[in-house]
């Protein structure tokens, strides 16, 4: 990254080597499973003993809606952090600083590259497997043969194009729920989908949220637009998942790269993990416009 503040000689610091250790002594990544693992437990459709502060009268309909928003938001907060900590092996900083001092706009200009394909910029490789080996998995020596392997790679692909795609989507909608605009449309969605030869209809319930975003027009003023996005928590919950395990070991491997040791737990994915999360996919709808 070009910019003087992902270079070292531009912060004073006694102890580059403790700064590196002491990162990996205090990151608790473990804090988005039990987050994620709480949040699935608060979606279920029973949740005995939970009641309300300052009120026994439940509306567990709204509830659910509720965590339905935390679900999807949560997705992209840890989305967020899966990236700024991959971007880290691109900085000459130690990850706890460079994850201080990253700013969103650097961020998003960072994960269009990703988006782009573009791995020569910041990681100086040309393609995607070598990018993972770089990015994901600290440069370390992995067994790389086999069709395991290859589906392995193909199914990361699969998901990092999936992530990209709903960050960048969602910038308007995340930006305003880290500014506590928490808007929620509570209606809702159904897609109907009936069998060739039968009678069956499955009902979808997607949510969504309301937002403002906005756009420079043709005269130069900032176009205000009020949008609607529609979302399936059980697939934002179920991606966020996935998230989390390729953090995970990408934060084993840096661990491990910076102990000395080459050993380290790499999660295998394949063609499977994709069909689970394409059989989550509804028609979500989204609305744009003018204030």
């Amino acid at each position: 990254m070009g910019s003087s503040r992902y270079q070292k000689a531009t912060y004073d610091v006694n102890d580059w080597e403790n700064l590196y250790k002491e990162f990996y002594q205090y990151f608790d990544f473990e804090f988005w499973r039990y987050k994620l693992s709480y949040l699935n437990y608060l979606n279920s459709d029973d949740v005995p003993g939970f009641k309300l502060m300052d009120d026994d009268d439940i509306d567990f309909i709204r509830l659910h809606k509720y965590i339905h928003q935390e679900i999807h938001f949560s997705y992209m907060h840890l989305l967020e952090c899966f990236f700024a900590l991959i971007l880290a092996e691109a900085s000459e900083l130690p990850p706890w600083l460079y994850l201080t001092v990253y700013t969103n706009d650097e961020l998003y200009k960072n994960i269009n590259k990703l988006a782009h394909e573009d791995y020569k910029t910041l990681f100086g490789v040309e393609t995607f497997e070598d990018f993972l080996i770089k990015a994901v998995y600290g440069g370390l020596p992995l067994s790389r043969s086999g069709p395991e392997w290859g589906e392995h790679v193909e199914t990361l692909l699969f998901f990092f194009r999936s992530f990209i795609q709903d960050f960048v989507s969602y910038k308007d909608e995340y930006n305003s729920y880290k500014h506590g605009l928490r808007v929620c449309n509570l209606k809702t969605s159904l897609s109907l989908n009936f069998e060739a030869q039968g009678q069956t209809v499955t009902f979808n319930n997607v949510a969504s949220s309301v937002f403002l975003s906005t756009n420079k027009n043709a005269s130069g003023k900032l176009e205000v637009r009020k949008n609607t996005n529609g979302f399936n928590p059980k697939k934002d919950l179920a991606l966020a998942f996935i998230a989390y395990w390729i953090m995970k070991s990408t934060y084993q491997a840096f661990q491990a790269k910076q102990s000395g040791s080459r050993n380290f737990n790499v999660r295998g994915f394949s063609k499977n993990d994709i069909a689970e999360i394409q059989s989550y996919d509804v028609d979500s709808y989204s609305a744009s416009d003018p204030m």
